[in-house]
C-alpha cells in the first residue's frame, strides 16, 4: 500500500511538469486539467465527494479542453447534448464504464487529429501518437479496474510507470518539434 501511495504522489508531481513545456500550445489546457485532476479529486474525496463523480467531472473538462473556444461555440448544441449525456452517465450509473466512454471519445478526437495531420501534411506526429497512447493506457486501466484480480495490481503498476514515462516525454517535448514527425516517403511518390 505504501508503494501505491508513493507512486500516486509521484504521479501527481510528475504530471505538473508538462504544463510548463506545453504553455502557449494547443494542448496546454489539456495538460493543465491533467495536472489538476489528481490533487483536486483527492481534495474533493476528503470533502466526501464521490471519487467517481469528481474524476468524471474532470474527465468531461478534459474532453472539452481539446477544443478551442470558437470550436465549442460553433458546435454548442452538440456540446450541450454531450454535457447532458456525460453528466447523466456520471450521476446515475456511477461506474467505470462511463469514465471509459469519456476517455474513449478523447482518444477518438486525438486519432482524428492524427488522421487529419496525415491527410493534410503527409506526416504522422509522434506527439499525437504518444498522446493517443496515454489515452489508450487509461482505457486499459479502466478495464483492469473493472476486472479486479490480484494480477491486475501488477498490470496497474506497469501502466502507471508507462504513464509516468509519457508525462516525462511531454515535460521535454511540445507539439511544435519538427523532428518528431514521421514522413512516409512511399506515400509522397503516390501523390499524397
Amino acid at each position: 500500500m505504501e508503494l501505491a501511495n508513493f507512486l500516486g504522489d509521484l504521479s501527481t508531481i510528475i504530471w505538473f511538469l508538462p504544463i510548463f513545456r506545453q504553455y502557449g500550445g494547443n494542448y496546454f489546457k489539456f495538460f493543465l486539467v491533467l495536472a489538476l485532476t489528481d490533487p483536486l479529486s483527492v481534495l474533493l474525496f476528503h470533502l466526501k465527494v464521490n471519487w467517481h463523480i469528481s474524476y468524471g467531472l474532470f474527465s468531461i473538462i478534459l474532453y472539452f479542453s481539446l477544443f478551442s473556444i470558437s470550436d465549442l461555440r460553433k458546435n454548442w448544441i452538440v456540446n450541450t447534448i454531450l454535457v447532458i449525456i456525460f453528466s447523466a452517465l456520471l450521476f446515475f450509473s456511477q461506474n467505470i464504464g462511463s469514465l471509459a466512454l469519456i476517455h474513449f471519445l478523447i482518444l477518438l478526437v486525438i486519432v482524428r487529429r492524427i488522421a487529419e495531420t496525415f491527410s493534410s501534411e503527409g506526416v504522422i506526429k509522434v506527439y499525437l501518437l504518444v498522446l493517443a497512447s496515454y489515452e489508450f493506457s487509461l482505457l486499459i486501466r479502466f478495464i483492469i479496474l473493472i476486472t479486479a484480480t490480484t494480477e491486475n495490481v501488477i498490470y496497474s503498476f506497469i501502466l502507471l510507470a508507462f504513464q509516468l514515462i509519457i508525462a516525462l516525454f511531454f515535460t521535454f517535448v511540445n507539439e511544435n518539434k519538427p523532428l518528431l514527425a514521421i514522413r512516409l516517403p512511399f506515400l509522397e511518390k503516390s501523390g499524397m
